[in-house]
């Protein structure tokens, strides 16, 4: 999947769906450090889901909204400032703030986004998860300061439960995400982060943080990013372009038909063996 920040309609032109052109695809790990990816995964998925399109025709500004109005995205992407907000997942609300609203930057995987848009749509499970085994079963150290908090097994990630107080009642928390490798002087470099605030739902943080804590690689058409060459490793991958895009096609597919709750759509094509590709890091 390609880096622009655009999307096309999944009821557009004649290649709707089309995710990439390139001749080979390469798989980087760990994959927080993979790259924004293209954002068609996430929007064109919620436009077969029903979602309806607000956006302003010729700005790029995505605003789409849930069938019952209660859910909405917007992407903006922006400067290459790696603090700034791309995406805003929310509740929609009457009032002039929502009930709660998920923030990731430009670099946060699109995967990752989908996972926490995609527990959306599919509600909750019928027990709520709990956010730190999970991470603690990837290989993730469990910590804490004033604030619980869990360090990725790179030390690139943390994930922090950020406690605010309140004048009143009990405290608020949110969850936030930073991703900031080690530059070489001994400072660190800020790549992406995620802040969801208290009363988003449960399940949907979790998702988000399976899929963070995930250590199976992300697939891209560019090698290693600039940001991350000290840090992560790539292979040329086995699964083809076209089979990224039959899966991609087939997500699509998925969200349009009927499905059973809590099916997961879509699994690209399975890794076979492949002693010949060039892994490195850098």
């Amino acid at each position: 999947m390609t880096e622009r920040p655009f999307f096309s309609r999944a009821n557009g032109p004649t290649d709707r769906g089309r995710i990439n052109r390139a001749e080979q695809l390469y798989e980087i790990s760990p994959r927080h450090l993979a790259g924004g990816g293209d954002p068609r995964h996430v929007t064109e998925y919620l436009l077969a889901r029903g979602w309806s399109d607000h956006s302003v025709p010729g700005y790029p500004h995505v605003l789409l909204q849930s069938p019952d109005q209660r859910l909405q995205l917007v992407l903006e992407p922006g400067a290459p400032e790696p603090r700034d907000t791309w995406w805003r997942v929310s509740s929609a609300s009457s009032g002039p703030d929502p009930d709660w609203v998920a923030h990731f930057g430009g670099h946060t995987p699109v995967e990752m986004v989908a996972a926490f848009t995609d527990a959306l749509l599919n509600g909750p499970p019928a027990q709520a998860p709990d956010v730190w085994p999970v991470l603690a079963a990837r290989g993730w150290t469990l910590e804490r300061d004033r604030d619980a908090y869990a360090v990725s097994p790179d030390r690139t990630t943390h994930v922090v439960r950020h406690s605010m107080a309140t004048y009143s009642g009990p405290p608020l928390y949110d969850w936030r995400v930073e991703t900031s490798p080690p530059r070489g002087n001994g400072g660190l470099e800020y790549v992406w982060g995620a802040k969801i605030t208290d009363g988003a739902p449960v399940h949907a943080v979790a998702a988000f943080m399976t899929a963070l804590a995930d250590p199976a690689p992300l697939l891209r058409e560019h090698d290693i990013p600039n940001f991350a060459h000290r840090h992560a490793a790539s292979s040329v991958s086995p699964v083809t372009p076209d089979q990224q895009r039959q899966a991609h096609q087939t997500r699509l597919r998925f969200a349009r038909g009927p499905r059973p709750r809590a099916q997961n759509p879509a699994p690209l094509p399975p890794r076979p063996g492949h002693p010949g590709s060039a892994r490195h890091s850098r």
